[in-house]
């Protein structure tokens, strides 16, 4: 992990400021690159001290907020399934064929690694366990995106003003906040804040090679992090006019993280090039594009609006070069690819955000100079930080673990007395995110037809269905189902009786199960 504990940030005039910021002196930089720190602190000579305790405090304080957000119940549908596969690596080791799904043989596990932490959490101390290190790792994220947030031009050491690095750093994990679950891509956004820190404050290369490894064995975030430390040296080789070989090193060591994690999977580099399977044929992409999370974001959404705002802060900071009228067009052009990016699908927003947090906070230190809050309030947030932590620690702990009152808990319940779910025997058809939960709650004999990550054929199929759009009664064949669980709101329950074949079994707030004609005497016995 990155050193975070530095006591003291020496000033330009100390000649050892890059022999503790890296393992080697950097190239000289730009005449135009900002390199003083701690200019205009209180404290005169321990201006760099006093900035980089705010920095703590305020890390301290935000990840504090973080973890209160990720202490909650386990809900998200997704996760369940990495829960279940947990187990079963805990237990036998990773399967090598899709145990959850009839309809896919398939398994390639990109989050393969945090599932089994997970399940080992589990076994050792019960979902309660997997709440806690939920906490620990958005804590963690909390902490270092402070870090992160420092001012582009300056990374190597705090901002002068604690508000510079504090109001963008705090955006950015408000956007986070819906993603503050125990599913892969929260590790996947701390490995991207680590790389981002390691990058920008030219630390020691050899940080990535973990990073990387890790990361392609946790979760598919590492192909954007790798495309954002790329978009970072074109900025810097546009700025600076300058082709900045020795980062090289830095780019040979993630690309040596990246092969020595390939190797670890099962099947050699298959995490690796997954990538060009998802994205290689035109049915592939159709069916990615099909997931809610993989869309543009709506103009709408007030998501899209708090994004805006990071991002023209971020614009805002690479326009104006503190000491140089010159526009700094590859920090320009870096912005606008990575805003493009965050607004293209709410699964990337938050790798933009995270990226662009040092922009924002340079944004803000050229937009107007902010009062210095006084110290004892460092010390109040510090203080609120340790609590809210520990609040959110005793949270974790405390049951119950999980809130499944969107799962058709009582219907699979009424399944289960007649043998209708989780038997070899028996198709049922329901809902993608029932999937996750019948894998949850019956683990590899669940015999899903559908969860959140099926055949490109079957999420095909599956939205066919669910619309009833064109061809829907030719998906239907294909599934060749006995029983439909089905959330009420959707058309398909109608289209079923409308069909003659079928009749309703069971009516809820909420679902509704039919059952086909063959079957209805088994789904009426009581």
């Amino acid at each position: 992990m990155v050193d975070t504990s530095i006591d003291v940030v020496p000033g330009p005039a100390d000649p050892a400021t890059h022999a503790l910021s890296t393992d080697a002196p950097p190239a000289a930089p730009p005449a135009r690159r900002r390199t003083d720190t701690g200019a205009g602190l209180p404290g005169g000579s321990d201006g760099s001290a006093s900035a980089l305790s705010w920095e703590r405090a305020v890390s301290l304080f935000l990840a504090g907020l973080v973890a209160l957000a990720a202490a909650g119940p386990i809900s998200d549908n997704s996760l369940l399934t990495h829960i279940a596969t947990g187990r079963l690596q805990a237990s036998g080791g990773l399967p090598d064929s899709n145990p959850f799904l009839r309809t896919s043989s398939d398994f390639p596990v990109p989050s393969w690694w945090w599932s089994g932490l997970l399940g080992w959490a589990e076994r050792i101390g019960g979902l309660g366990a997997v709440r806690l290190l939920t906490v620990a790792v958005a804590a963690l994220l909390g902490w270092l995106v402070v870090r992160a947030c420092r001012t582009h031009d300056v990374p190597g050491s705090p901002s002068a003003n604690p508000l510079v690095q504090a109001l963008p750093a705090a955006v950015v994990l408000v956007l986070l906040f819906p993603s503050l679950n125990a599913r892969p891509h929260l590790v996947g956004f701390l490995l991207l804040t680590v790389a981002l820190v390691v990058w920008r404050e030219r630390r020691s290369p050899w940080w990535l090679v973990p990073v990387f490894v890790v990361w392609v064995n946790v979760h598919g975030t590492w192909l954007y992090g790798a495309v954002v430390l790329g978009v970072l040296w074109l900025a810097e080789m546009l700025d600076d006019r300058q082709p900045h070989l020795e980062r090289l090193r830095w780019a040979g060591t993630a690309l040596g993280g990246l092969l020595l994690g390939g190797l670890f999977y099962p099947e050699r580099f298959r995490l690796v090039l997954l990538p060009t399977e998802q994205l290689g044929s035109s049915a592939a992409r159709s069916a990615i594009g099909q997931y809610e999370e993989w869309r543009p974001i709506s103009p709408g959404s007030p998501v899209l609006w708090v994004f805006a705002l990071v991002a023209l802060l971020a614009l805002y900071g690479a326009l104006r070069s503190r000491g140089d009228s010159r526009v700094r067009w590859g920090s320009v052009a870096a912005v606008v690819l990575l805003a493009a990016m965050g607004a293209s699908a709410y699964r990337l927003l938050p790798i933009a955000a995270i990226s662009l947090g040092a922009f924002a906070a340079m944004g803000i230190a050229r937009l107007s100079e902010l009062p210095i809050p006084p110290r004892v309030i460092g010390r109040m947030l510090g203080a609120l930080g340790v609590a809210a932590i520990l609040a959110a620690c005793v949270g974790a702990s405390l049951g119950p673990h999980t809130d499944l009152s969107r799962y058709p808990v009582e219907e699979v319940d009424w399944l289960q007395e007649r043998g209708l779910v989780a038997d070899p025997d028996v198709v049922l058809l329901h809902n993608d995110w029932v999937g996750n939960y019948l894998e949850f709650r019956y683990g590899d004999q669940a015999n899903a037809w559908v969860d959140d990550r099926p055949s490109v054929e079957t999420l095909l199929d599956y939205v066919t269905l669910r619309h009833t759009d064109e061809g829907w009664q030719e998906a239907l064949e294909r599934a060749d189902p006995d029983v439909v669980l089905w959330q009420a709101e959707d058309p398909l329950p109608d289209a079923l009786i409308d069909t003659g074949g079928w009749s309703e079994a069971l009516t809820t707030d909420d679902f509704r199960v039919l059952c086909r004609a063959t079957f209805a005497e088994r789904c009426l016995r009581g």
